[in-house]
């Protein structure tokens, strides 16, 4: 059974296939990849995210959440390269 079967997609800008009307969009691009043993993992950067128009639905402390509302401009990756052990504290300096 396939589970996208009747998801519609759009193209996004670099004619890649996006989930239309997704309350967000990761642009990634390969960062690393691991040896899993029967598969490989793969764990990418984000280059851009854009917002879509809905609220996204936030899993946290096993219940679903809707985050307040708020405008926020597309976000782009820095482009100067950011030290590896700065974490997730980096890339929220980045999103003001």
């Amino acid at each position: 059974m396939d589970k996208f079967a009747e998801t519609e997609f759009e193209l996004d800008d670099d004619g890649l296939p996006v989930i239309a009307n997704a309350s967000a969009t990761l642009h990634c691009s390969r960062h690393a990849t691991y040896d899993g043993g029967d598969h490989t993992i793969l764990t990418g950067r984000v280059d851009r995210a854009d917002l879509g128009v809905d609220s996204p639905a936030v899993y946290f402390r096993r219940n679903f959440h809707t985050p307040a509302t708020r405008s926020a401009p597309e976000w782009r990756a820095p482009s100067t390269s950011l030290p590896m052990d700065t974490g997730c504290a980096a890339a929220d300096t980045a999103v003001s």
